[in-house]
């Protein structure tokens, strides 16, 4: 027997039926916001867990730049003129940006990914609800 089955053959008993039906739907509505909070919370300690390793990784990559420009800056001094060094490293500059156009790119359907759980697991609450006869 569904809910909505179970609802109308309760509400068909009069203010009895109806109260008794109310209160099953309150307890159902209670069953899934406490489902809905405890998804949330595991929701946000994984974005708290992405944040934490994406602000390790952007300082990793930070250390790697600023290593990369004391050689720039070693070797530009040492063995090859400005105009010589950005000439040949041109296309190195290009390649960077695309690395960062892409990692962007990655972090924003990460996001995309993320903000799309949500309506999944209001969805698969409700259907579990349904099959358990909630």
């Amino acid at each position: 027997m569904t809910i909505e089955a179970l609802v109308k053959l309760l509400t068909e008993y009069g203010p009895v039926g109806t109260a008794l039906a109310l209160i099953i739907l309150a307890v159902l509505v209670g069953i899934t916001l406490k489902k809905l909070e405890s998804n949330a919370k595991a929701d946000s300690e994984r974005a708290q867990t992405f944040q934490d390793c994406l602000k390790k990784y952007q300082e990793e990559t930070d250390k790697k730049f600023a290593e990369q420009a004391e050689r720039m800056a070693v070797i530009e001094r040492d063995y090859v003129t400005r105009e010589s060094h950005y000439k040949d490293i041109g296309g190195w500059r290009s390649e960077i940006a695309q690395l960062r156009s892409d990692n962007n790119l990655s972090i924003q359907s990460v996001r995309e990914a993320i903000s799309g759980l949500t309506s999944n697991i209001i969805s698969a609450v409700i259907e579990g609800a349904k099959k358990n006869g909630c």
